[in-house]
Parts: C-alpha cells; sequence; structure tokens
C-alpha cells in the first residue's frame, strides 16, 4: 500500500492530491490497461481528452486517477498542471526508479540510431555487459525481443519496461530518442549517463513545423539536467551547432581526416570540431562491409565491420566512442563491432552469393535516400537501380527532395508505393517521381504496385549491378486506408532472386 501524496511528493506541478493510501502497481495512460493497482494518468491528446475515460477506468477498478483538472468521479486525484509531464515521474516513481540503477544510453539524431544502438549491443556484449535496447525494431532484454509500438514508448509503458530490464539484471540499457519522445515528455525522469548526436536532415516536419523547432527538440536531450556526457558526430553541420550550444562534457566524432570531407571549425566556435576526439580513417569499402581505423589520442585500433556504407562507419565511430565512454576496452569494441550481426532493413544485403547485390534499407529522409544511393554508387562499376516511395500522411515537401536524391546518383529510379496510409499512391508517386525527373538525364519509372517494382528492378538488373530498395527496411506490413497489407522488401526480392536463378 502507498500513500497517495507521498507517490505525488516528486511529481512537478502538483495543485493537489487526496491524502489517502491506496494499492498501486502501475500506471497507465491507457484506459483499456485500468484497473486494480493501475492509477490512470488523463493525458490531453491531439484528437482525444483522456480526462473523459477516468469514470471509465473508476469502474475497471483504478484506485486512482493522474488529471489537470478534478473530475467527477469517486477515485482519489492527483491534480496536476500538465498530466503528460507528471505521468513520467509518477511511473517512474511507482516503479522505485528504474533508470537510476542501470547505465542509460541515449541516441538521438535524424539517421543512425537503430544502427548505433545494435553496434554498441554487439561491443557490450563482448564486454559481458548485460544489455537492454529499446528502439524502432523494438526492445531486446540479452537478446530476447519485445515488440514495441513506437521507437521511444511513451513514459508510462517506457518505465515499466525499464522496471523489467533491472529486474533481469540488465545493467546498460541503449534507448532511441525521437524528437517526438521529447516534445511529449517521455523520457521525462530520465537522468542519462550518455547522449549522442548522429545527424540532422529534414524529417517529421509535419509534426514540428520547421527544422529550427526540430533542433530544438533533440538539443533538450542534451541539457546538464538530463544528461551527464555527449558523444557528437561533428562531421555533421548540426553536430557542430550542438557541440558548441551545449555546456555539458563532450567527445566529439568525426569520418576522415585532413581531407575536404573531414569536419571544418570556426573562429567563433567555443568547441574546436576541426580535430576530433576520434577519428575514423576508412580504409577499403565493399557491398559486404568497411575496413577501417578508429583513432583516438593517437592510438590506431582496427575495424572490420560487416556492413556497408561510409555512413556507417560515421555511426561505427559515435558507437565506439559511446563504449569507450563506459571503459571498454578499444580491442573488445572491435571485436564487438566485427560480429555484428545483420541488422533487419539497415544496409541488408539479401542476395549473398548471387550475381547482382540487393540490399534493403530503411531511407526514408532525402539525406539518407541520398546517403545511401552514394554509397550503392561507389560498390558497383556497373549499373545502380534504387526502388523507393514515400509514406503518406507525412512531410509532403521531403518528397520531391528524396526523388531527386535517388536520381542523382542512380542509373535508374523506379519510384513506388511506401506506406500511402490515407492517401492515394498515385498522388504521392507522382511528388517523388517530380523530384527524380528534375535531375538532369535522370531515367525514371513509375511502378505504383511495390512487389512488382521490386520484381521489375531486380528483372533488370545485370551481373555486377546493384539494386537499392529503400523506405521501408525491416517493416513487414504495409499501412494502407487503415489496414495493414504484410509485405517484407526483403522476403519479396528474395523470392525474386530466387526465381530469377541469381542465387547460387
Amino acid at each position: 500500500m502507498r500513500h497517495l501524496a507521498s507517490l505525488a511528493a516528486g511529481v512537478p506541478g502538483l495543485v493537489s492530491v487526496d491524502a489517502v493510501t491506496v494499492h498501486v502497481e502501475d500506471v497507465t495512460h491507457d484506459s483499456r490497461n485500468a484497473g486494480p493497482g493501475v492509477i490512470f494518468a488523463a493525458v490531453e491528446g491531439l484528437t482525444m481528452d483522456g480526462h473523459q475515460f477516468v469514470p471509465q477506468a473508476a469502474l475497471a477498478g483504478s484506485p486512482a486517477a493522474l488529471v489537470n483538472r478534478r473530475i467527477d468521479t469517486e477515485i482519489p486525484q492527483i491534480v496536476v498542471s500538465d498530466s503528460r509531464t507528471a505521468m513520467a515521474y509518477l511511473a517512474a516513481e511507482v516503479h522505485g526508479r528504474p533508470a537510476d540503477g542501470l547505465n542509460m544510453i541515449g541516441v538521438t539524431g535524424t539517421n543512425g540510431k537503430t544502427t548505433i544502438g545494435a553496434m554498441c549491443e554487439a561491443a557490450l556484449a563482448v564486454a559481458g555487459r548485460q544489455v537492454g535496447i529499446i528502439g524502432t525494431l523494438g526492445a531486446r532484454v540479452g537478446g530476447e525481443p519485445m515488440p514495441l509500438q513506437r521507437t521511444t514508448p511513451e513514459s508510462t509503458d517506457l518505465q515499466r519496461l525499464l522496471a523489467v530490464m533491472s529486474r533481469r539484471g540488465v545493467d546498460t540499457v541503449i534507448m532511441e530518442v525521437s524528437s517526438h519522445a521529447m516534445e511529449l515528455g517521455r523520457v521525462d525522469a530520465i537522468s542519462f549517463d550518455v547522449v549522442a548526436f548522429t545527424n540532422l536532415s529534414q524529417d517529421h516536419l509535419d509534426f514540428h513545423g520547421d527544422m529550427d523547432a526540430y533542433f530544438a527538440a533533440k538539443r533538450r536531450l542534451f541539457d546538464p539536467e538530463r544528461s551527464t556526457h555527449a558523444i557528437i558526430n561533428v562531421s555533421d553541420d548540426a553536430g557542430r551547432r550542438l557541440a558548441n550550444d551545449i555546456s555539458i562534457p563532450i567527445t566529439t566524432v568525426g569520418v576522415g581526416t585532413g581531407s575536404a570531407d573531414a569536419p571544418g571549425g570556426s573562429d567563433e566556435s567555443n568547441v574546436d570540431t576541426s580535430t576530433p576526439d576520434i577519428v575514423a580513417e576508412i580504409l577499403h569499402q565493399s557491398d559486404t562491409g568497411s575496413e577501417f581505423d578508429i583513432v583516438e589520442r593517437d592510438v590506431r585500433t582496427h575495424v572490420t565491420l560487416p556492413l556497408a556504407g561510409s555512413f556507417n562507419v560515421a555511426n561505427a565511430a559515435v558507437a565506439f566512442a559511446i563504449c569507450r565512454q563506459l571503459s571498454i576496452a578499444p580491442s573488445v569494441i572491435a571485436d564487438g563491432l566485427g560480429s555484428l550481426a545483420p541488422i533487419p532493413g539497415r544496409m541488408q544485403l539479401v542476395s549473398p552469393g548471387a550475381d547482382i547485390s540487393v540490399i534493403v534499407d530503411y531511407a526514408h529522409t532525402p539525406d539518407a535516400v541520398e546517403t545511401v544511393v552514394k554509397a550503392g554508387r561507389s560498390m558497383t562499376d556497373g549499373r545502380l537501380i534504387a526502388v523507393l516511395g514515400a509514406g503518406g500522411d507525412r512531410d509532403h515537401e521531403k518528397r520531391a527532395r528524396m526523388g531527386s536524391g535517388a536520381a542523382t546518383h542512380a542509373d535508374v529510379t523506379i519510384v513506388t508505393t511506401d506506406n500511402p496510409r490515407s492517401e492515394d499512391p498515385a498522388t504521392i508517386a507522382s511528388a517523388v517521381a517530380k523530384g527524380a525527373r528534375a535531375v538532369s538525364g535522370a531515367a525514371v519509372e513509375v511502378v505504383l504496385d511495390r512487389t512488382e517494382a521490386i520484381r521489375h528492378a531486380i528483372s533488370a538488373a545485370e551481373p555486377g549491378d546493384v539494386v537499392l530498395i529503400l523506405g521501408r527496411g525491416h517493416e513487414q506490413g504495409q499501412e494502407v486506408m487503415g489496414r495493414v497489407i504484410p509485405l517484407s522488401d526483403a522476403d519479396v526480392a528474395t523470392s525474386v532472386l530466387h526465381d530469377l536463378g541469381h542465387t547460387t
């Protein structure tokens, strides 16, 4: 039994609390999960106000409610100025503040979060750490998968998950922190030991409005009241800006040195971003991976990474820096990176042993598309065929840029359907194709059916060619008009390769 006032003591914006003792085991923001021992947090959402469900939660047996305003109900109430913010702290208290006993690692940025998480997981496993992962591919505890609805779970679900991880012996949690999570307070009540920044490019502007607001959401993760140490990729413009805009200790990371691609400093900088603390120097690349040295204070560590793309070398450098901050030896990190298992939908080679290279990747922003297609261009002296679409009910402004980003480096760009959601697939594809066709000399085709588009691309490929299938990555279903239709890009590509006799 817990006294409601003691539970609410650390909740921000507390207005009043009913002084009663109740049985509490959990907190939920979803009235369908309300019941005995579960406090219901009434949150005002974009389309629905959770306060209307307080009576339903009371009938289900919830012992109390967290509310922005008092509700006509018989159950005790904690009244706060902002229930969304307050529920993170209440949930943390109910579950015994599990994050306080864990090494908490937060990774943010537009692209690379999932890959960096997997890289850290591999390295820390070699080091003997017990690792929990939270991100786009779901959650894992000691390698055991646990499904999630969001990249960063809602705060009530997150605190419950952290409590489960703690009970299962996890000592280090690597968590992707989305900009939505920052705006919606999902990681409030968590203090991070290390936070990392990958890069920033156009995405989620339908939610944030503009790039400055998007950057500001990411930047808040690096406030001193949230985090202790920052790892920042200063090969990225926004990374350099961030490095000179925060006050916590920083480890800077870059790719290449003394070249046009190396990060540049500024006379007005407080942090020297021209000479990163940790630098990855690329030695060799292919469609199966990269070889590079990581240089830290003149100490070289050789890494063989079974993941293609120079951008993944940058991701590996960030992962290396995170693990070094956790006192993992460089040789152990290199062993972990070298043992990295394939990451679903992240430069996933689905044609090992075939006479063409077919790669599935989650790239779904203009920058990510251009970066991945540019990497694909470097993998072949033959043709590069790119298959992509754009998601419906999302940022319309990025569609044409995605098309032009692909067509700039691909020999053939096949525009198809991604997850149209409630929009007309043809309308979305038209916007992507318009951007692609704006590139001088571009060869652009539109094949709306995604399965047929993949088949068409692989059928057109000749020995030595590379086919990139972009946008959906690991996803196993396609969202169309409120329905999720089973569809895996990797499975479709594998089947087509077999049908056409490309496998050995």
